[in-house]
C-alpha cells in the first residue's frame, strides 16, 4: 500500500482551506443579513402609530376612531380615560400595588417623577391596612378644546373605601387625568388631580 504523495496532501489541505473560507463567508453573510433585519424592523417600527386598546373596547370587538385631532380621538380617549381611572381607583388590599405598578406604566416621564413614590407608598399603606376601594362613575367628559396640546379628561362619581370591613370614605369626588401624545401617537398621563367636594380641607381624605 503506497502511502499518500505531498501533492495529495496539500489537495486536501487546499480543500480545507477553501470549505473553511466558505463557511467564514456564509457566516458574515448571515451576520449581515440579520443586523438589515433588525434595523428594517426597528426603522418600521418607529414608523408606526402605537395605540393602546383597552380591555373594555378588545373584549366588545369594537371600533373607534384614532386621528391626528382631539375630536377625531374622543371616543379613543374616553374608553382610555375609563380605563386608566378604574385601575387607579378600584382595587383590593391583595392587589393594589400590582394595579399601581400597571397604572405607573402610563405615566409620562414628568408623571412618573412627580407620583411614582407617593403611589408606591400608598399602595404599600392600603396593603398593608387592609383596604379596599371603588369609584362608581357617573359622567365622564373632555374638558380640552381643539388645538391644545394636553388634554385633561374629567370624572364625576362616588368613591367608597374601607378598612376591612369599616367604612371610612363615601364621597363625590371629582378625579382628571391630564394626557400628552408622544411623537408615536401614545397617549401618557402627565397629572393627576382630585376634588373632593363637600369635605373641608383638613378632611380631605387622602388618594
Amino acid at each position: 500500500m503506497s502511502s499518500p504523495t505531498p501533492s495529495h496532501h496539500r489537495g486536501m489541505l487546499t480543500n480545507a482551506l477553501k470549505a473553511n473560507s466558505a463557511w467564514k463567508l456564509a457566516a458574515a453573510v448571515l451576520a449581515i443579513v440579520v443586523v438589515l433585519q433588525g434595523w428594517f424592523m426597528l426603522k418600521m417600527k418607529t414608523a408606526q402609530t402605537v395605540t393602546i386598546a383597552p380591555y373594555g373596547l378588545y373584549s366588545a370587538n369594537k371600533a373607534v376612531t384614532v386621528g391626528k385631532t382631539v375630536a377625531q380621538n374622543k371616543d379613543y380617549l374616553n374608553l382610555l380615560f375609563r380605563a386608566d381611572i378604574e385601575m387607579l381607583l378600584n382595587w383590593q388590599a391583595k392587589n393594589v400595588k400590582s394595579q399601581f405598578d400597571s397604572f405607573m406604566t402610563r405615566l409620562s416621564a414628568i408623571g412618573y417623577k412627580s407620583y411614582n413614590l407617593d403611589l408606591r407608598n400608598k399602595a404599600d399603606r392600603y396593603s398593608n391596612e387592609n383596604m379596599s376601594q371603588t369609584f362608581y362613575i357617573d359622567e365622564l367628559s373632555m374638558l380640552t378644546a381643539e388645538g391644545v396640546e394636553k388634554i385633561t379628561m374629567e370624572a364625576k362619581g362616588k368613591l367608597i373605601r374601607w378598612r376591612g370591613s369599616e367604612e371610612l370614605i363615601n364621597q363625590e369626588i371629582v378625579y382628571r387625568l391630564t394626557y400628552s401624545q408622544t411623537a408615536l401617537g401614545l397617549f401618557q398621563i402627565d397629572e393627576i388631580e382630585a376634588s373632593y367636594e363637600k369635605v373641608n380641607a383638613q378632611q380631605a381624605p387622602e388618594v
